[in-house]
């Protein structure tokens, strides 16, 4: 499961960079001070850095990585849902990809890793007898 992980997170690291693209060019267009220009930035913002801190912890294997992953998982697969329960859009094939990808990576980082479950501490390679 740890290519899913890591596949999951450069994934991840590409939305954090969609995520800054679009909140630069909103803000280029729409740069109006008004409070509903900084809820958008503010969310896409937020965004990008759940999506980062995924990124980088997966990247660089801390222990924090999988409680991320999970967050930002149900973060993503929160966006289509919002779009079909709440705002009564129909799912697109974009969509039905963001479920796919977010149910993928909540899979991924929810399986139990079996060398961080073992009995034995790390470092230990003795084998009883």
């Amino acid at each position: 499961m740890k290519t899913a992980t890591m596949l999951s997170g450069w994934l991840f690291g590409f939305f954090f960079i969609c995520c800054i693209v679009g909140a630069a060019d909103y803000l280029r267009r729409n740069w109006v001070p008004r409070f509903s220009t900084f809820w958008v930035l503010g969310a896409m913002v937020s965004l990008a850095i759940v999506f980062a801190m995924t990124w980088w912890t997966t990247w660089k294997r801390r222990r924090t990585a999988r409680a991320w992953g999970v967050t930002a998982s149900l973060t993503n697969l929160s966006i289509p849902m919002y779009m079909t329960y709440v705002a009564h859009r129909r799912l697109t094939g974009v969509g039905w990809e963001m479920i796919a990808i977010s149910a993928f990576s909540l899979i991924a980082y929810s399986w139990p890793d079996s060398e961080r479950d073992s009995p034995t501490p790390e470092g230990d390679d003795s084998t009883p007898q």
